[in-house]
């Protein structure tokens, strides 16, 4: 496995979930086109999406020119796009290389955690309906819908895990630069993968810890 090498010391492995371990990339970009035409505002392609696609998300929503600085329609926008993501997130699925090596990291004797800027109710459900909260002692995602910086909720996540284990036998699996920031911020070690919501060109012009599975 691609992973394995950045395994070696390692106890504890969390893992972002949009992108990284459920495959639903192309459900985030045409729900955002969605966003977009109830804005009055035009489609974005898939490329533009992954190469501009950031969080907090108001930072990316403020690029594509809608008003985020209008607190009350900033989270009205918000809710529409998880109403909408949540309709048929049921189609989307956990790629099956990922769960091979949640069973294998599992299967070495190495815990898990899910980390996700995604409300926590919508996280919740989002696993369970994978069948797959048993690999997990933790799952983790905010209070709102905003999909605001999860820096702080990473914090929180580590400070408890550091009861049991050292920062340096953690590692973050992630799969956009906002999951790098997370890890520098929290001095925990980033993998990041090439198949989520940033593009690979951009990962690898700021980390060189990038794999394909």
């Amino acid at each position: 496995m691609a992973i394995d090498k950045y395994l070696k010391n390692k106890k504890y492995v969390i893992w972002d979930w949009n992108g990284t371990l459920l495959d639903d990339r192309i459900h985030t970009w045409t729900t955002g086109n969605a966003l977009l035409k109830s804005e009055g505002r035009d489609e974005v392609s898939l490329q533009f999406y992954l190469n501009n696609f950031c969080f907090p998300v108001s930072e990316y929503y403020k690029l594509l020119g809608l008003d985020v600085e209008n607190k009350e329609h900033f989270k009205k926008i918000c809710h529409f796009f998880v109403s909408k993501y949540m309709e048929k997130i049921s189609e989307c699925s956990v790629k099956p290389e990922m769960k091979v090596i949640l069973e294998n990291i599992r299967a070495r004797g190495l815990k898990q955690s899910i980390l996700s800027a995604a409300d926590q109710e919508s996280l919740i459900t989002m696993v369970e309906q994978q069948g797959i909260s048993n690999y997990f002692e933790n799952i983790f995602g905010l209070a709102n819908k905003e999909a605001t910086c999860k820096i702080s909720r990473g914090a929180e996540l580590i400070e408890i895990l550091s009861s049991n284990y050292k920062k340096e036998e953690m590692l973050i699996v992630g799969d956009t630069l906002h999951d790098l920031e997370v890890g520098k911020e929290n001095s925990v070690d980033v993998v990041l993968v090439s198949h989520g919501h940033n593009s690979k060109d951009r990962l690898v012009a700021e980390h060189n810890m990038v794999i394909e599975v």
